[in-house]
């Protein structure tokens, strides 16, 4: 099942082409929320801010509204509008910067959260970590659960060591750190989320799906950031 699902993975990845630079994720990453394909609203203005919805600094309507996130479709001189780009609106609407996105899908933008209370979740944005109440139509994906079934690779946050089960010994992998890795099992131990992997060589590079290596590594570094990401397009 693995074997075929890597395989398919290989496929979708030469498919797709080269992958965007490697994301720089926030430390204390809980998940991305995905900004699902939205219909061009009517009257749709290039440039200018069509939906948005009240960022506040706690979990709470009664909170401090600190801003806005505002979808922008099109840019100037896209007449279009099929795309939509997320800015933050502080309260005063003097003031208006690009919100940090990331992909979980193909195309598909998404923001990361660093917390989530029922409905509610803590973005990181550029300069600040609002509370935002999700539309039901943003998609939510925990971290590190989203790694299942996708084509990952280690991040400059692992350490470069395997451990034989979650939480027990370990060794040096002394694999190449630039290879792909299988998510295959996800576990806690204590307060510790740890990750079994398969290790290949680089899937995209070589068209290699061997395993090279198999073991358990955290998955978090010592500093809060995530050891393991994805390719979000394929290679």
């Amino acid at each position: 099942m693995r074997r075929a699902a890597l395989a398919w993975l290989l496929i979708a990845s030469l498919i797709a082409g080269t992958a965007a630079a490697a994301p720089s994720l926030p430390g204390g990453l809980a998940g991305l929320i995905s900004l699902l394909d939205r219909p061009r609203p009517a009257g749709c203005l290039p440039g200018q801010a069509n939906q948005d919805w009240a960022l506040f600094d706690a979990p709470t309507r009664n909170g401090q509204r600190i801003g806005s996130l505002e979808l922008v479709y099109g840019h100037a001189g896209d007449e279009s509008c099929d795309s939509a780009v997320p800015w933050f609106q502080t309260v005063d609407g003097e003031t208006r910067t690009a919100v940090p996105s990331f992909e979980s899908g193909y195309e598909v933008t998404a923001l990361a959260v660093l917390e989530r209370q029922g409905e509610w979740v803590r973005l990181a944005l550029a300069h600040s970590t609002p509370w935002l109440l999700a539309p039901e139509d943003f998609a939510f994906e925990a971290y590190p659960a989203l790694l299942v079934e996708k084509l990952a690779y280690a991040t400059p946050h692992w350490s470069g060591e395997l451990c034989r089960t979650a939480g027990g010994s370990c060794r040096t992998a002394g694999i190449d750190a630039a290879g792909s890795m299988a998510v295959v099992a996800i576990s806690q131990v204590a307060n510790t989320l740890w990750l079994q992997v398969e290790v290949s060589p680089d899937v995209c590079q070589t068209g290699d799906a061997r395993v090279l290596a198999r073991g358990w590594i955290r998955a978090y570094s010592d500093d809060g950031h995530a050891t393991v990401w994805f390719h979000s397009r394929g290679c």
